[in-house]
């Protein structure tokens, strides 16, 4: 019974040494040895016919120095069985724990077991490393729920057996595919359902022994792929060589598919509202009017999208009268309004414009805006304004008016805007200030105010510009 045929170990054993991997003439004795965690014996199972006799001797031998010693009983103490059945019987170790030596060296290692008769098998090359060197390597184990049947027998998958395997190699390479149902109507694809799956990959190399090992992990129900802290469970792996030019080593692309699977099944998205309150508002007013105009005198207002729309009775809106602003209450008649009084530093959104006021009592309702600009320092200047309570504040300038270009010089709070915030002006001579919160970025952005330098002392407001001595 041959198991050159498809060999199920990662790290192999052969009946021939003519067929270990450094021996075949394409590979003019170069040694490929396979990484083992120090002191560890990787996992095997061979299948041997009935009559054959039992293992007497097993040796692991030091490829350095040619030194060996036996390790018969310490295999036996960490699992080495002879499972028999009805045909056939497997030599299996499960390689869970370490042997029991009395001293480990990292290097290169390879075991024969000789059995009763004096028939030997030779193990492939192997290298022991210590585990805190090989912690940027892949490791993959594997099993399946029940025995896996193979032209010579079959593998006996009873715990605590399982195939494990490090590759010196990192994980990567991510592919995304995507599987579409859709129907097709008019032009229009209505999404029934999208599944995507991320696939990653590694890269090794190897001999045919182990390409026929990890062929085999295809047919695998359980694999577990570990890298740098990860456990990705792969339920489909893909294992493709590339055969170089001496023959006798290929580049073997593995691809796992995880379990990182994202379905999206079609819906309507006529109740889905995705939008976010900016701020909490005290109150909502449905419009800005004009004390006196036509609006306001006939109650109604026409919205941004250019409707006619009437007011009724006990609705909120916010009346300029002059210049300040406040907000008032429908009575039910064109004309008559009653305004409200609001407590200090209140929220009013303005739904039709999408507008937050704040009540500043002394100024009534405003909308963020620039107050001075500070240019006593050049290189120093200090932008003070009126905000809206809770937000962030993004100082952007504009090296003059005609400029399409505007660069980000500071960030605050509103407190610290309304106190002051210092920043260079960097050659720009136009600011203005953006609002955010958690929920919206920039949704609410002052005026720009320009700084003419030269003129006149000290700070003052000409018709909204800066000028600044």
């Amino acid at each position: 019974m041959s198991q050159n045929s498809r060999n199920p170990n990662p790290v192999g054993f052969l009946k021939d040494t003519r067929q270990l991997s450094h021996n075949r003439e394409a590979a003019y004795g170069e040694r490929r040895p396979h990484i083992v965690p120090l002191g560890y014996i990787p996992p095997f199972q061979i299948v041997r016919e009935l009559t054959d006799p039992n293992p007497s001797i097993i040796r692991l031998y030091r490829r350095q120095t040619g030194a060996s010693e036996v390790i018969t009983s310490d295999m036996t103490s960490t699992g080495f069985q002879v499972v028999t059945f009805p045909d056939y019987k497997i030599w299996v170790y499960p390689g869970t724990v370490p042997l029991l030596l009395s001293a480990f060296f990292e290097g290169v290692y390879y075991m024969t077991i000789t059995d009763g008769g004096g028939n030997v098998l030779t193990r492939e090359d192997f290298c022991w490393m210590h585990q805190a060197g090989m912690t940027g390597f892949v490791k993959m184990e594997w099993f399946h729920q029940r025995n896996m049947m193979l032209p010579f027998g079959h593998i006996n998958f009873v715990a605590p057996f399982k195939y494990w395997h490090w590759f010196q190699t990192e994980l990567g390479k991510p592919s995304y595919p995507v599987e579409r149902d859709v129907d097709a109507r008019n032009g229009v694809e209505y999404v029934n359902t999208i599944v995507s799956w991320k696939d990653q990959r590694f890269v090794t190399r190897g001999d045919e022994n182990f390409m026929d090992a990890l062929s085999l992990v295809q047919h695998m129900d359980t694999v577990n792929v570990f890298f740098l802290g990860d456990e990705i469970n792969a339920f489909r792996v893909i294992v493709t060589p590339d055969w170089q030019t001496r023959g006798d080593e290929a580049e073997i692309e593995v691809e796992i598919r995880s379990d990182q699977i994202v379905v999206t099944n079609g819906d309507a998205l006529d109740d889905f509202d995705y939008e976010a309150e900016c701020l909490a508002a005290a109150f909502v007013a449905l419009t800005l009017m004009n004390h006196g105009s036509a609006e306001y005198n006939g109650g109604f207002f026409i919205n941004q999208s250019g409707q006619h729309v009437s007011l009724i009775g006990g609705q909120l809106v916010l009346i300029n009268n002059g210049g300040v602003i406040d907000l008032y209450t429908y009575n039910g008649a064109g004309g008559d309004y009653t305004m409200m009084v609001l407590a200090a530093n209140q929220i009013v959104y303005e739904s039709d414009t999408s507008t937050y006021y704040r009540n500043h009592v002394t100024l009534h309702l405003v909308t963020p805006v620039i107050t001075t600009i500070n240019t006593t320092i050049p290189t120093a200047y200090v932008i003070t304004g009126i905000g809206l309570p809770g937000t962030f504040v993004e100082v952007y300038g504009r090296v003059n008016s005609a400029s399409l270009t505007e660069t980000l010089l500071a960030v605050g709070t509103n407190t610290e805007f309304e106190s002051g915030i210092t920043f260079n002006p960097a050659g720009n001579t136009g600011f203005r200030v953006k609002c955010s919160t958690v929920n919206c970025q920039h949704f609410q952005v002052t005026p720009w105010k320009n700084v003419i330098l030269g003129v006149g002392i000290g700070v003052g407001v000409i018709e909204g510009t800066f000028i600044v001595g």
